[in-house]
């Protein structure tokens, strides 16, 4: 599937929304106000549900586009126990501080990279550097192809013989 333009525009605004808000509730004191921690909470929440949408949408996917549809969600979700740890009144250990500062800049990185491939996909053949026999002699970058002029050994299945399979009779007669 290839991704329109207004899905990867949502994403963009839904970041730099998260992203303003957050500046905007780092610069108040703990207690968080209410209104700037509830709004920064719902559109990582929004911004979550939308891109699980337009992935599972996307599908079926490749593994490399899977892989990096659940990078970016368990970042997210590393991002999101960090942030609420840190909002906790009491003192936490400063690597949850710093969690939460740079998490945020590796979720957008992934879920840029996750997008791409979700919008270019990745199944398409990679254009060849090089000639390859392989490929040129088969007519066809199929594997299938280049396989099918090989020699086929049918198996038979009937009901008489031992655990109901019957195999042919050897290539090579034997003296």
């Amino acid at each position: 599937m290839h991704l329109s333009l207004s899905t990867l525009l949502v994403t963009g605004v839904f970041f730099v929304l998260i992203f303003a808000s957050g500046f905007w509730l780092g610069r108040a004191r703990r207690p968080y106000p209410g209104l700037r921690f509830n709004l920064h909470k719902l559109l990582g929440v929004g911004a979550a549900v939308y891109l699980a949408v337009t992935v599972v949408r996307a599908a079926p996917l490749t593994s490399i586009q899977l892989g990096a549809a659940l990078a970016s969600a368990a970042l997210f979700v590393a991002d999101v126990v960090a942030g609420g740890l840190a909002s906790l009144e009491r003192p936490m250990p400063a690597v949850l501080g710093l969690a939460h500062k740079l998490l945020p800049y590796l979720v957008l990185a992934a879920t840029g990279g996750m997008l791409v491939l979700l919008r270019r996909g990745v199944s398409r053949a990679a254009p060849r550097s090089f000639p390859s026999r392989i490929n040129d002699r088969a007519g066809r970058d199929s594997p299938a192809r280049f396989l099918s002029h090989l020699p086929r050994f049918p198996i038979q299945w009937e009901a008489g013989s031992w655990g109901g399979l019957h195999l042919p009779a050897p290539i090579c007669p034997t003296t």
